[in-house]
């Protein structure tokens, strides 16, 4: 999903629900980068549409039916392909297959008892107001690390010159190894 994505999905929610500045509606999100696109926000505000935002890393907390219904879905439908494979030999699953492994995964998954057990077990019903920890509220520290490397210019590196003989190497330099530095920080070398 990205930010131009979900304009379009919000103009197909909003030709669903009607909503206007005078009978808005609440459309709960996840933390999505996308979802916090000025153009998506305006579309929110100019039709009615109020957003609410979870926080990132919480969806074990706050989306009871995606521990009880979508991730079980989602292994339910996997086993279905895998046994319609199984069933149908040499011949390629096309879109027109789909229907019909889902149809055989959802009665098995979407149950009374899967979506109140998913309520229950994130504790929203009955309603637990210490679901979160102190701890659950702190930034994350990893991302606030400075970088664990020096930067290296490029037009300072030679090959096989001394300090002494820097100056007349510098047409030596390899300006081709910025890329190389570059790929070996973000692969986690040294």
């Amino acid at each position: 999903m990205n930010a131009e994505h979900f304009v379009k999905f919000l103009q197909f929610f909003q030709s669903h629900v009607h909503a206007s500045v005078d009978d808005p509606v609440l459309l709960i999100l996840d933390n999505h980068e996308s979802h916090s696109s000025i153009a998506g926000l305006n579309y929110c505000k100019a039709n009615g549409i109020i957003v609410l935002s979870s926080p990132p890393h919480c969806s074990h907390k706050l989306q009871p039916l995606k521990r009880t219904i979508y991730d079980p879905l989602k292994k339910c439908v996997n086993a279905q392909c895998d046994n319609w494979m199984t069933s149908n030999p040499g011949r390629t699953m096309t879109m027109y297959d789909i229907p019909g492994i889902v149809a055989k995964a959802l009665p098995l998954v979407v149950t009374y008892q899967n979506i109140v057990s998913g309520f229950e077990c994130t504790e929203i019903s009955p309603f637990n107001p210490d679901i979160f920890q102190e701890y659950e509220f702190l930034t994350n520290s990893v991302t606030d690390r400075e970088y664990p490397f020096t930067f290296v210019d490029p037009e300072k590196v030679y090959l096989n010159a001394t300090d002494s003989d820097a100056a007349d190497q510098k047409t030596k330099s390899i300006p081709w190894l910025y890329p190389c530095l570059i790929m070996v920080i973000h692969c986690g070398g040294t």
